[in-house]
């Protein structure tokens, strides 16, 4: 997809995804935007790229039990769209968990989940994903984003199974985010990085150290360099 195509299909994501939400200040909306920056390089591939690029974080977040076995992430941006159209709204509820309950809660009208196009409910069940993986982990906000970033920028090494483990390991996402991408100071990013190498060790015992580290300074790189 050439550039001005991809420019376009991101503004008409946006526009339908703020005509929807009712304040542009919304953490939905906020996280949905984000997710059109991260995952800019999986959108521009299509609808068939973006549902791989969501089933992955789907299955990952099943996982690890942020979200529930036989939720969807297509289905929870249909829910959270049209909720917010019947004045379901995050910013409505003292608690986000309380917000969640009334949009998993929620009837669906099979007519306008026809009538809302797939890259829309994907982009919006990736950002509804995102904040409940951050306040499953106490997370900072932006970080579930950032997360899900590092997975459409390099999914050859943050495969699924890598996901699981690393997620198995450590509830820190915000400094593995920052690992990857070298913003961490030395001693945090040695200890971030020993948390890493533990996650791999269980998921490849046989494998021998030097390649798991030339293996993370791989996947830094390819972060640091798409980061810049």
């Amino acid at each position: 997809m050439i550039w001005g195509a991809f420019c376009s299909m991101a503004s008409s994501i946006g526009s339908a995804i703020g005509s929807a939400f009712s304040s542009a200040a919304s953490v939905i909306t906020s996280a949905c935007s984000n997710i059109i920056s991260v995952a800019g390089n999986v959108i521009e591939k299509g609808i068939e790229a973006f549902h791989r690029f969501a089933n992955t974080i789907e299955t990952v977040l099943q996982a690890v039990g942020v979200i529930p076995p036989q939720e969807k992430i297509e289905d929870l941006g249909d829910r959270a769209h049209q909720a917010e159209r019947a004045g379901i709204s995050p910013d409505n509820f003292p608690e986000f968990d309380e917000y969640m309950a009334a949009i998993r809660a929620f009837k669906l009208d099979p007519e306008q989940s026809k009538a809302v196009d797939p890259m829309v409910k994907l982009t919006v069940g990736l950002g509804v994903a995102s904040r409940i993986l951050e306040h499953k982990l106490d997370a900072p906000d932006g970080s579930g984003v950032e997360l899900m970033g590092l997975v459409a920028q390099n999914p050859e090494y943050l495969t699924v199974d890598r996901m699981v483990s690393i997620l198995s390991k450590t509830s820190d996402i915000a400094s593995v985010v920052e690992y990857f991408n070298g913003r961490l100071e030395p001693q945090q990013s040695l200890s971030t990085e020993k948390v890493l190498v533990e996650a791999e060790k269980s998921l490849s015992p046989n494998k021998d150290e030097r390649t798991i580290y030339a293996e993370l300074d791989s996947a830094s790189r390819t972060a640091q360099n798409l980061d810049h």
